[in-house]
């Protein structure tokens, strides 16, 4: 793996009147470089509403260029240093991705974070570096980390955390941190956190990035309650409401009407276990959606699931049921059956519609869940390699998609390490050969890589991609597929299986059948 050239940071240097009505905005921009073969996605933040425009313009100009560092130094090594070879078969892109997030912590304090990925085509992953920096608005100087904690006593508080949540490798971290280590530090309304990227502390890559969230009590005099995050300190105390995760999922309060409550059961239950499928029992539930829609009891329902292909669902829906009926006697769900079909079904059928499908792949080391209150919440659970769970909502430009764990709790886990896997069904195009590899749809549309990722065999795209004619296209073909997306890198295709649509002709043309030429490009 070549390593990171990159600067992560540059320090600002600029002076900030007091806000009137400060305001923060994340702007982004994409594109690529084709003679690079780099892609890229750069994220900063954006400030308004200071008083003195020319300062907030000079401001925002140096955050544009500490956003536009990493991709800037990445172009200047490919160029020094070549893109690198291409694999025709198994292709892949340079890549850099930035992303920015601020904090307005406090009246007087302005806490910046920066992601950094960056990749080279051919290595096996992405490096991810992390970093922070925090601003007194009232200045519009960086205040420097001894002005914001005592690096020696913190490190101290630290390590103790990092004993705790990286237990399976606390050998790794022997001595670490050390006061130097104490850099990159943000600033929230419950305390202060502190970040570093992928390999950080000396962790293996499979860690992921290594973040210490400690609240003001926790950092006691190793902060100064009368210094500059005197007003963080003084606002965190003033914090009353209880931001906890709040009551997981098959924990929903019984009505009075014991049928009602019943049902309820049924479909939190039901819910909980949908909300946590695999892509292919997603995949099954749709091929199958006009089965188990008209199934008129759960027995019905079950046996359309099995049917359909996914046995593990089925069995997780009957226990789901049982549990629900566990609760109640059976006088009160006795002739139930057609309203706990319906029930069953319109928990399925909202988990389709409200959820997506992410895998865990840190290829080692457990990837941490944080609470969802914060910036970087506390870690409350560990989740191993290739575990399923439900995505409630995907980071779009921050750092964290929120999840739904097999248990009901809600938490969040970085981007970088969570596979997000999405049903594609039915999908009329053709296959185009490019410079790159082979793409579906259109030249520029997704990506097709082996399912189980470049340098393993795949029948299935072989046969697929042989369609492609001296043209460069194949003719019109019916996927269905798995898009997959995992950090700042482009979605892309996994075929499961295809079929040729050139027979299925309108009045002898051979061209695919009315309902289908829309999606198609026409041929040349």
């Amino acid at each position: 793996m070549k390593p990171v050239t990159t600067p992560l940071l540059a320090v600002l240097l600029a002076a900030l009147p007091c806000w009137a009505s400060p305001q923060l905005r994340f702007p982004t921009k994409e594109g690529r470089e084709e003679a690079l073969n780099l892609d890229y996605e750069v994220q900063r933040a954006e400030l308004s509403g200071l008083a003195d425009e020319r300062i907030q313009a000079k401001l925002n100009a140096k955050l544009e260029a500490i956003a536009e560092g990493p991709r800037a130094a990445m172009i200047q090594d490919l160029r020094e240093n070549g893109a690198g070879d291409v694999d025709p078969d198994y292709p892949s892109s340079n890549g850099v991705w930035v992303g920015m997030e601020a904090t307005l912590a406090t009246d007087a304090l302005l806490s910046v974070s920066f992601s950094v990925s960056t990749y080279w085509a051919g290595a096996a992953h992405p490096n991810n570096d992390l970093g922070a920096l925090v601003f007194d608005l009232r200045s519009g100087e960086q205040i420097p980390v001894e002005a914001l904690v005592d690096r020696a006593k913190a490190a101290k508080l630290v390590a103790r955390q990092l004993q705790q949540e990286y237990a399976e490798v606390a050998d790794m971290l022997e001595g670490r941190p050390t006061p130097e280590d104490i850099q990159n530090v943000t600033v929230e309304p419950s305390g202060l956190t502190f970040v570093w990227g992928s390999y950080g502390l000396g962790m293996p890559y499979a860690a992921g990035p290594v973040v210490v969230s400690l609240s003001w009590a926790e950092l006691g005099d190793a902060v100064d309650a009368e210094g500059i995050l005197a007003s963080a300190i003084a606002a965190g105390q003033q914090r009353t409401v209880d931001q906890g995760l709040g009551g997981p999922l098959g924990t929903v309060p019984l009505p009075e009407d014991r049928l009602e409550g019943y049902l309820l059961a049924v479909e939190d239950q039901t819910r909980l276990v949908a909300s946590v499928m695999s892509v292919q029992d997603r995949i099954a539930l749709l091929r199958s959606r006009d089965a188990w829609r008209a199934a008129l009891s759960p027995e019905a329902l079950l046996s359309e699931l099995r049917e359909a292909g996914a046995p593990g669902l089925a069995d997780r829906t009957a226990a789901a049921l049982a549990k629900a009926r566990g609760v109640y006697d059976a006088e009160v769900y006795a002739n139930q059956s057609e309203a706990e079909a319906l029930t069953i079904r319109e928990a399925l059928s909202d988990a389709l519609q409200n959820t997506e499908t992410g895998r865990v792949v840190t290829l080692g080391n457990n990837l941490l869940v944080r609470a969802p209150s914060e910036d970087w919440g506390k870690p409350f659970a560990r989740l191993p390699h290739d575990s399923v769970v439900g995505v409630l909502a995907r980071a779009g430009g921050g750092l964290f998609h929120t999840i739904v764990l097999p248990d009901g709790r809600v938490g969040k886990v970085h981007k970088s390490y969570l596979l997000l896997e999405t049903p594609v069904i039915d999908d009329q195009g053709r296959v185009y050969r490019t410079p790159e590899g082979f793409a579906f749809a259109t030249p520029k549309g997704l990506a097709l890589l082996a399912k189980d990722g470049p340098g393993h065999a795949d029948a299935e795209l072989e046969a697929l991609t042989d369609l492609v004619g001296p043209d460069g296209m194949s003719p019109p073909v019916n996927l269905v597929a798995i898009q997959r997306e995992l950090g700042f890198r482009a979605p892309w295709l996994a075929v499961l299986e295809f079929s040729d649509l050139s027979d299925a002709h309108q009045g002898g043309e051979g061209e695919p059948q009315e309902g289908l030429t829309d999606k198609l490009p026409a041929r040349k």
